[in-house]
Order: structure tokens, then C-alpha cells, then sequence
């Protein structure tokens, strides 16, 4: 059964393979073709002979492409002369049937038609399968020459010929069908035209594209979609010269749509020949809408989105171009900030910011003339490049003019807010030849005048570069010593003015500098405040001061530690969850840690600030305000911000004498103190009339030379391991 089923498969494979070799499934069952009557009629003429047929071999059956002589009802009886003559070695030849034994019985040998003689030759393909039958009949006996057997293979060879040729006509309508269904399918416009550049092919997306009808399309030319003269056409794309010169790739043009309107499109162009005629074809995309992306693109590349205003890279593009056209001549450039943006920023939010950003982009292209670069190059930071502008009396001029624009307020989320600006000014060519080396001077202008105290317009100095050069060592140099653990803490003892304990220390930082030794803080912890790295530096100092107090507090000297803050840790808003982790880890309880926060930084009273300092206290963390009273904290200021305990500045402590008006704000502070139950602080005590005034004032501790300078963990274990007496003090000085 297995060998059986196998033999039938193979056979249907061979059949199949017959039929696809003949012309396709197609072929069989059609209507008469004429090519194949027409040899069929040739053989019946050629060899004198009533009966002709052309048949196909399909399941073992033959099937008559073209007969004479046979009628429906003998078809299959016909059939069986023609099926001997499948053999590919030989002609089949049957000279008279009734002395030939396998037809002498044929029901169409004894009746009608009374066949007496056949002969037949296979169509053998190129394969070798033999595809059909070519035969011929006669109603009496006869001979068959070789002469007679040529001319039938040849009539044979005419059938195999056809059938190819057939084949090949099938193919090439299957492809002008997929090459159709392609072309139809396409959203790009393709179109062909003859030499003359008339359209003889024009597909459905060039009929959306170019809006007009195939029947129109092809009454016209080439020249009526794409004309020739269009300025955005170069001139290897011309109609004259497709002939001679084909393009490669896409080129852009402009396109015409059957009602006149214009558009942009983009061609690609070929040529061929088909026989001696020249055709070309065209690949046409309307470019509309990538036109207009690419008009988005480049302004969002150019123009600043917030203010409206070129960007920097627009700006340096133009600058640079105008200041080459200069050749050297003279130019000005202000770059100028919004002082105070930073608080609007933290108090009202960013989107109030951004819209003051963009009602100051209005408002300065309104004061900068038409002439002039104006640019945001990012934050709140503008420049304005004035071409020909080098007497620093003008430039000065012209930035005070900028300067009054900032005096009527900005109208924000219904409020007024009133800014100033501080600018900064260089000249060319005596402060830069190109717009970079500009730029930077008038940076180093701007931050002299913000270093004057904002509100000002600054002029580029060469000293200036040097000492911006020196702080950006410095800050190199700073972020190399926390790499290579260079810092260190010291801690300063505080001391409880009735029992005259240590009740706490300061955590102070100091650097361990490879060159010059231990330096204090005035050396480097303003440039250090103004770095990314301070928040994690001052992240480092709290980590250590937990983790020192922690270890106290298991000795059995339980001492609150203070610790300074930087404004990065409180703006970057994860100081609590650190916090919170770190006591945790060190079980330290919270009252024995306190936050010191300059009144500087409370004063700028964002958001962010406000919500870390009330997330720290509800942890039951003490926050001190350092110095207070040389800043402008106002009593609802200490009404408002979970401050427990206030810091007298030295700055008071010093020259503080009986009846001074330094002693006077000590003794106001201790009051507030009083009145807000917070505790109360001095700090710079270095001599015992400083220590009973302090103590006559009611306030509550002190710190100072007087009890010891800042020195290491394990020194305040020793002093903190007994009760302070007169001796033991005279030891820690």
C-alpha cells in the first residue's frame, strides 16, 4: 500500500509538472485556438488524410487542443489510437488496423469512422515529458515513408513551438498584470511618455497627485505636470536633455496639478528603448507635507520655543556670519540675565517662569531693532549682537535702554513681578575676533556685575579671565579632593552655659589640600557651594556626622552633632528619605542631629526648601538658622519655617560691650527667642566678659576658642568624658 500510494504521488507530480511545462491549468478545457487548427488543417492537407488531431495528456486521458474528423461522441474512442503514440523513442505508425491485432477489435476501427490507418508522433518538451500526441487517420490502408515521417515530427515540432510560444504569452501577461497591480498599488505618481514627451502611461497616484484623469493624462505631455522652466529644476532634468543626459536619483521640482496650482515634488527620471522607439518614465512624489515638516524641523532648530526668540545656535550661526562680513571691523555684544528668574522659578514654579520667559522675549523684540541679533541662549540668559557698534559709550547706551524695559512689571499669572537685569559687555575685536571668544568675555563681564551685586552693566577687563580661570582650577581641583578623600570633618564643641557641659558639636568641613596643608573654609567653600558637587559633598558630611554621633552615643556620651547644609541638598528634594535612613541604620535618635541652614538659604523660600525643612523636623530633627540677624529674616519668617533654635552670627559676639548696640541684638535675639520658645546659640566666644554677658542675656549655649577650636572626633570624646571645670577649659584652648 505504502509503494502504491508513493507511485501515485509521484505520478500526480508528474502530471503536474506536464501541465505547467504545456502552458498551465488554464490550457486545457479553452476554446479552439486558432494556431493549432491551422496544423491540424495543414496535416490533413499534407498527407491526404480525413482525420487530424492535436491532443493533451491529463490523467491518463487525452484531451483534443484541435481536431477534423472527430466528433464528440468518438472523442475518448479516438483517444485511444493517439495514446500509442507517447512513446519518445519512435513514430507511432498503424498501416492497416484490421491486420494489427490492438485495433482489429476498436469499436472505431469496425464502425464509424472506420479507421484503418494511424499514425502518430509524441510533443516531448524540453524535460523529456511527453506533453501530448500529434496524429493523424485514414479510413483505408496505406504506407507511411520516412519522407512522410519528417514531415510529421516536423508539423510535431510546429505544436511544441506553439505551445512555448504560448507559455511565454501567459508569462508575459501574468507580469504586465503583477507589473499593473504594482503600479496601481504605488502612491508614487509613475508616468511614461514617448520622445516627445506625450504621456502614454499614467497610473492612479499620478491621477490623485497632479488631479486629473487618465483619458486627460493621456491627450497631454510631460511639460503640462512638470514644467520644464520651473527655477527649482536643474538643468539635467530639463525636458531636452532626457534624451541625452538621464538623472540619477531624486531631484526636486515643481509640480503642476491639472487645475494650475503648484506644489513641490521630487522626480526621478529614466530612459529605455523598446525597439527603436525611446520611452521615458518618471517617479513623482508630491513633497507637500515633508516640505512643511522640514519648515518645523528647522524652526524648532532655530528658534527658541519659550520666547520666541532665535536660539543659540541660530544666533552663533548669523553672529558668526555677520562678524566675518565685518572683516574686523568693530561690533558689541550684551549678554544679559534676569536677576531674581531663580526665585520666580522657586516661589511661583516653572510654568511661571516660562511664561515670564516668553513675556520678556516679547517685550525685547519690541526694544531690539530689525538690525540687530537677539537671541535666548538658554535659562534666563539673552544676548543682543549690535553690528558696528564699538564705543563703549553707545553699547552702554544701548544697555540701559535694555535695562528701562525691565522697569514696568510683568504681568504673571496675575501678579506683578518686578525684575531687573544685569548685562554684561565686550567689544570687538579689542575682547574677541569671533563670536565664541566673545561670548566668553561677556560672561566674564556678566558675572562682574552680578558680583557687584546684580542690577549693573559690566565691561570685559582681562583680569577677569584670570580670575575666572583660577576659580575653575579651584573647582577642578575640589572635585579631585572628594575623589581622592581629601576632606575631612572637625568638630567644634558647643557648650550649655548653665552646667557648663558639652551639650553638642559642629560638624565643620575642612580640606586636607596635598599642597598646602588643612584649609579652612573661607578657602573654598563659597565656589564649592556654587558646584553640582556640593550636594554630595554635603551628603558625605551628614553620612559622617550620623554615623560619629552614633558612635558617641554607644560610648555612653550622648551629643546632638550639628550640620551645615548646602541649598543643593534641601532644592534636590531627597535630604528627609536620606535623613530618615541614615538615623535607621545608626538607631541614632533624631534630637541628637540638627540641620544649621544660613538664613540665605531659607530666605529663598521655594517650595522645595520649605517642604524638605517640614519633612526633616516631623523626623524630630532640630533645624538651627545660622547666623541670624545679618540677613533680613522677619518675624513671620520664624513664625512660618520649623525653626527650634536660632544662632547669634560672631559677628556681634565680638565687639559686644555693655551698653553696645551689638549687645543690644543679643539681647533682642534671646528675647524672639523666648517669645517663639526657641533655643537660643552664640557662636566666636573667646573670652569670659563675652561668656557673662552671654549668660546675663539668658541665652542658652555658646561656642567659641573660648571652649575649644574645631579639632577631631576623638578629642571631643576625651573632653566630652568628664564635666567641664575651669582646668579642663584651660586644656581645650
Amino acid at each position: 500500500m505504502r509503494k502504491m500510494a508513493l507511485s501515485g504521488a509521484l505520478r500526480r507530480r508528474l502530471e503536474l509538472t506536464r501541465i505547467e511545462a504545456v502552458a498551465g491549468d488554464d490550457f486545457i478545457g479553452l476554446d479552439p485556438e486558432v494556431e493549432f487548427d491551422r496544423i491540424v488543417d495543414l496535416a490533413v492537407s499534407i498527407f491526404d488524410v480525413p482525420i487530424a488531431s492535436i491532443s493533451i495528456i491529463k490523467d491518463d486521458r487525452h484531451f483534443f487542443k484541435a481536431k477534423i474528423g472527430i466528433d464528440a461522441s468518438s472523442s475518448d474512442e479516438v483517444g485511444q489510437f493517439c495514446s500509442y503514440a507517447i512513446d519518445p523513442a519512435s513514430i507511432f505508425v498503424v498501416k492497416d488496423t484490421e491486420k494489427d491485432a490492438r485495433f482489429a477489435h476498436k469499436p472505431r476501427a469496425l464502425g464509424e469512422p472506420h479507421i484503418r490507418f494511424c499514425a502518430g508522433v509524441p510533443l516531448c518538451g524540453d524535460t523529456g515529458l511527453v506533453l501530448g500526441t500529434l496524429c493523424i487517420m485514414d479510413t483505408r490502408p496505406r504506407s507511411f515513408d520516412d519522407i512522410q515521417s519528417r514531415r510529421l515530427k516536423q508539423l510535431a515540432e510546429l505544436v511544441l513551438d506553439r505551445l512555448e510560444l504560448r507559455k511565454q504569452e501567459r508569462k508575459l501577461r501574468a507580469n504586465e498584470q503583477f507589473l499593473q497591480n504594482i503600479c496601481d498599488s504605488s502612491s508614487s505618481a509613475l508616468i511614461s511618455t514617448d520622445e516627445k514627451g506625450r504621456i502614454i502611461f499614467f497610473n492612479r497616484a499620478a491621477q490623485t497627485i497632479f488631479a486629473c484623469n487618465q483619458k486627460r493624462a493621456l491627450r497631454s505631455t510631460i511639460e503640462k505636470f512638470i514644467p520644464s522652466g520651473s527655477e527649482s529644476a536643474p538643468a539635467a532634468v530639463e525636458c531636452a536633455a532626457f534624451k541625452h543626459v538621464p538623472t540619477k536619483g531624486f531631484t526636486e521640482k515643481v509640480g503642476r496639478r491639472f487645475g494650475g496650482d503648484t506644489f513641490p515634488v521630487s522626480v526621478a527620471h529614466s530612459t529605455w528603448c523598446e525597439g527603436e522607439n525611446l520611452r521615458h518614465g518618471y517617479v513623482v512624489n508630491d513633497i507637500t507635507e515633508r516640505r512643511r515638516a522640514l519648515e518645523r524641523l528647522e524652526h524648532l532648530a532655530h528658534i527658541d520655543q519659550l520666547s520666541g526668540l532665535a536660539n543659540r545656535a541660530l544666533f552663533l550661526e548669523r553672529a558668526a556670519h555677520q562678524l566675518a562680513e565685518t572683516d574686523g571691523e568693530v561690533a558689541s555684544l550684551l549678554l544679559f540675565d534676569l536677576d531674581g528668574f531663580k526665585d520666580v522659578n522657586d516661589v511661583l514654579g516653572h510654568s511661571a517662569g516660562d511664561q515670564l520667559l516668553a513675556a520678556v522675549g516679547n517685550r525685547l523684540s519690541r526694544h531690539v531693532g530689525n538690525d540687530q541679533l537677539l537671541a535666548r541662549l538658554g535659562g534666563d540668559e539673552f544676548v543682543v549682537f549690535l553690528r558696528g557698534v564699538a564705543d563703549p559709550r553707545e553699547a552702554y547706551r544701548f544697555a540701559q535702554g535694555l535695562r528701562e524695559s525691565f522697569r514696568q512689571p510683568f504681568r504673571i499669572d496675575n501678579q506683578d513681578l518686578q525684575l531687573d537685569t544685569s548685562i554684561g559687555v565686550a567689544l570687538a575685536p579689542y575682547h574677541g575676533r569671533t563670536i565664541e571668544a566673545l561670548l566668553v568675555s561677556a560672561d566674564l563681564a556678566l558675572y562682574h556685575a552680578k558680583a557687584r551685586g546684580g542690577g549693573s552693566v559690566g565691561y570685559f577687563e582681562p583680569h577677569l579671565k584670570h580670575r575666572v580661570e583660577n576659580r575653575r582650577q579651584l573647582q577642578t581641583e575640589l572635585r579631585d579632593a572628594f575623589a581622592a578623600d581629601e576632606f575631612e570633618i572637625l568638630y567644634q564643641p558647643q557648650v550649655n552655659l548653665r552646667n557648663r557641659e558639652i551639650s553638642g558639636a559642629e560638624a565643620l568641613l575642612r580640606w586636607n589640600h596635598p599642597d598646602h596643608g588643612l584649609l579652612a573654609p573661607s578657602q573654598f567653600l563659597t565656589i564649592l557651594d556654587q558646584m553640582p558637587l556640593a550636594a554630595a559633598v554635603g551628603d558625605w558630611v551628614l553620612r559622617s556626622a550620623i554615623s560619629q554621633a552614633a558612635e558617641w552615643r554607644r560610648a555612653g556620651m550622648p551629643v546632638r552633632v550639628s550640620v551645615n547644609l548646602f541649598a543643593a541638598q534641601l532644592l534636590s528634594g531627597h535630604l528627609p528619605d536620606l535623613i530618615a535612613a541614615e538615623l535607621k541604620m545608626y538607631d541614632l535618635p533624631a534630637n541628637l542631629l540638627e540641620l544649621e541652614v544660613t538664613e540665605t538659604i531659607a530666605l529663598k523660600g521655594s517650595a522645595v526648601i520649605v517642604s524638605s525643612l517640614n519633612a526633616v523636623r516631623q523626623l524630630g530633627v532640630g533645624i538651627a538658622l545660622d547666623d541670624f540677624g545679618t540677613g533680613y529674616a522677619t518675624l513671620s519668617f520664624l513664625k512660618e519655617f520649623p525653626v527650634t533654635r536660632l544662632k547669634i552670627d560672631q559677628g556681634f559676639v565680638r565687639d559686644m560691650n555693655p551698653g553696645s548696640r551689638d549687645a543690644a541684638v543679643v539681647d533682642a535675639v534671646v528675647r524672639l527667642g523666648e517669645i517663639f520658645n526657641l533655643k537660643v546659640i552664640a557662636e566666636g566666644v573667646e573670652n569670659l566678659q563675652q561668656e557673662q554677658l552671654l549668660l546675663a542675656a539668658g541665652c542658652h549655649e555658646v561656642q567659641g576658642f573660648l571652649y575649644g577650636r574645631p579639632q577631631s572626633a576623638a578629642q571631643i570624646a576625651i573632653c566630652v568624658s568628664s564635666r567641664y571645670g575651669q582646668d579642663r577649659m584651660g586644656a581645650l584652648r
